[in-house]
């Protein structure tokens, strides 16, 4: 369906005159991606209306969007599994989120465990080279230092945000759980050079 639309808007574009042809397969993959990035982003949304945590919704798309940009991870082989890996990850994040944020005690403490041990999984293994992206080792070394300042800034918001609203900093950190949980399932050790020491 995006691949269509996408297919559509860089004819018309073309028969205008505002692209050339031999240009229109770069346009083609950025208009299929901003439209399937676009679609998800309407999904995530709606679903978060329908669970009453529409800010929540908008908060883990901020965080999840950021930080898997230069981490890395699992990638789905089709949209439609990506949408729903996302729409699971988000339905995970918002309700659980509410049972953490709102219990003391052995489960607010083993939760902080795995959560710490899931923080050091990303500070390890980011970035990841995955399907959609190859890197170079200037490259590698690059985005390393950018999804490293990436995660210091969530991981400081989720600080700041014990002190300001707990449930805010809870769903910071699933969601950061979350994404530590694909950055695992793309299997980082299997590839050279990640997640030797840096």
């Amino acid at each position: 369906m995006t691949e269509r639309l996408a297919d559509f808007i860089v004819h018309k574009l073309c028969r205008k005159g505002l692209i050339r042809e031999d240009e229109k397969r770069i346009y083609k993959v950025g208009f299929d991606v901003m439209i399937g990035t676009l679609a998800n982003s309407s999904v995530i949304l709606a679903v978060g209306f329908f669970l009453r945590d529409a800010g929540g919704a908008a908060l883990f798309l901020l965080c999840f969007c950021t930080v898997r940009n230069y981490c890395g991870g699992y990638h789905a082989k089709t949209r439609a599994k990506c949408l729903m890996v996302m729409v699971a990850a988000f339905c995970f994040v918002s309700l659980m989120s509410e049972m953490v944020a709102g219990s003391f005690g052995i489960l607010l403490y083993g939760y902080v465990g795995i959560s710490i041990a899931l923080g050091c999984v990303l500070f390890w293994f980011v970035p990841v080279t995955d399907i959609t992206k190859r890197y170079t080792p200037d490259d590698e070394a690059g985005n390393r230092r950018k999804a490293l300042r990436i995660l210091l800034i969530w991981y400081s918001a989720m600080c700041m945000g014990i002190a300001w609203d707990r449930a805010v900093a809870v769903k910071i950190s699933m969601t950061m759980d979350v994404i530590a949980w694909m950055v695992l399932a793309a299997k980082p050790w299997r590839t050279a050079g990640i997640g030797k020491c840096r």
